[in-house]
């Protein structure tokens, strides 16, 4: 038998990769973010009350008082408002440009100042600054009459003659005068200080010479100091000032032209400020009714004293 020709194989395709197609999110809506702009004012609020215990910070239980009367003054003692105190003891002064100010409070009724009742602050922008007045009621309440003892018959003593001596003859002493004390600043721990520039310092631990200076004999400084001398070599504006200070703290300062509390030239609640001329001054952080705290002392010559470094206020004022 014939065979028949072997058939040729048909080859089978080879399927053709597909490739998934990739899924394209819908873009999400990014809302613009909304600027909030910068504060180019500052505020002052504050409180008026009545410090029962004379620690200068408000506690509980300690009241509020109405009818303080409280005056802002600017840098040049202007005054730009007024304000009553109600029932809850606090006043409020909006929308300040930034600088120096001066609160100043007249006392209610029946009351007077435990701290001082005339501060200085400064605002910046942005900032509430918060000044506090601490006050006494005046009306201290009347002893009552103690009872008048009754009488008890003493009895006769019957009189011993004294045989006096012939006196003998001396000379007459002469009194020495008791020489009057001057207080004068310790300057053993005193610190040297530029224009311009700032140190930190904390008053504890360091004397207590000074009570009173002459340029306010009213406040009564006796917590310890701490002196700062500087030179200055041609006429200018010399300003100092605390700040950083300890919560309830309350330190004043002070410059003298010498080292002693009757040269005192200018003073204020944290800040002072006198134009100078050349020679050797003494700066004094003193603590306001035995106070004490830490701080941070700016000093500027020359007009610059906003023009440095803005101090950040923690004063409880």
């Amino acid at each position: 038998a014939t065979s028949g020709p072997t058939p040729t194989p048909t080859p089978t395709p080879t399927s053709t990769f597909t490739p998934t197609p990739t899924i394209t999110p819908t873009p999400t809506h990014t809302p613009t973010p909304t600027v909030t702009p910068t504060p180019s004012t500052g505020e002052i609020r504050g409180l008026v009350w009545h410090d029962l215990n004379r620690n200068l910070t408000p506690d509980a239980g300690e009241p509020p008082l109405a009818d303080a009367i409280i005056t802002l003054k600017n840098a040049s003692q202007q005054v730009l408002a007024t304000r009553v105190t109600t029932e809850t003891g606090t006043f409020r002064f909006p929308d300040l440009t930034p600088g120096v100010y001066y609160v100043v409070e007249t006392d209610p009724p029946g009351y007077r100042s435990v701290s001082s009742n005339n501060k200085a602050v400064i605002v910046t922008a942005g900032s509430i600054v918060t000044v506090q007045f601490a006050d006494e009621s005046i009306n201290t309440p009347t002893p009552s009459p103690s009872p008048t003892p009754t009488a008890t018959r003493t009895p006769t003593i019957t009189r011993t003659p004294t045989i006096t001596p012939t006196p003998t003859n001396t000379g007459t002493a002469t009194r020495t005068p008791t020489p009057t004390a001057t207080r004068v600043l310790d300057l053993g721990s005193a610190v040297a200080v530029t224009c311009n520039s700032y140190v930190v310092g904390d008053t504890r631990g360091k004397p207590s010479n000074v009570s009173a200076y002459s340029c306010n004999l009213a406040w009564a400084e006796t917590g310890p100091e701490q002196v700062y001398v500087i030179t200055i070599t041609a006429k200018s504006t010399l300003s100092a000032w605390v700040s950083a200070l300890e919560p309830g703290a309350d330190l004043d300062v002070f410059l003298l032209s010498a080292p002693y509390p009757n040269a005192c030239v200018a003073y204020g609640n944290w800040l002072a400020s006198y134009s100078a001329d050349p020679g050797t001054y003494y700066i004094v952080v003193d603590g306001y009714m035995g106070s004490v705290s830490s701080y941070r002392l700016d000093v500027t010559c020359e007009g610059t004293r906003f023009k440095v470094r803005i101090p950040v206020l923690f004063k409880g004022m």
